[in-house]
């Protein structure tokens, strides 16, 4: 699948924009971390690092895919799961949000 086929689920899946984090989009890091939302099919997608408040930035989803296209692997992701993974070589794990 490439760049314009995740886009285009993305798209259909409602999501627009995401959160994420300083590091990300400012610093570079990888994403590590993958949370749809069950209320509302928004996405946060992280570094490796906790954030606060004020390191939270909306970036679009075009934004977040040219920077690590393999966030598109996780198009299809449930409402109310997350995925994570150890580097940007590993693979993405799955699993539904507990609590």
């Amino acid at each position: 699948m490439d760049l314009t086929d995740h886009n285009a689920i993305f798209a259909a899946s409602g999501a627009t924009s995401v959160i994420t984090s300083r590091g990300v989009l400012r610093d570079g890091k990888p994403i590590l971390f993958a949370d749809r939302m069950i209320e509302d099919g928004s996405w946060i997608l992280l570094d490796a690092d906790l954030i606060d408040a004020e390191d939270e930035l909306a970036a679009t989803l075009d934004e977040i895919m040219r920077h690590d296209p393999a966030v598109g692997e996780l198009a299809d992701l449930p409402l109310g799961w997350q995925a994570r993974r150890q580097s940007s070589d590993a693979p993405w794990i799955r699993y539904p949000r507990c609590c």
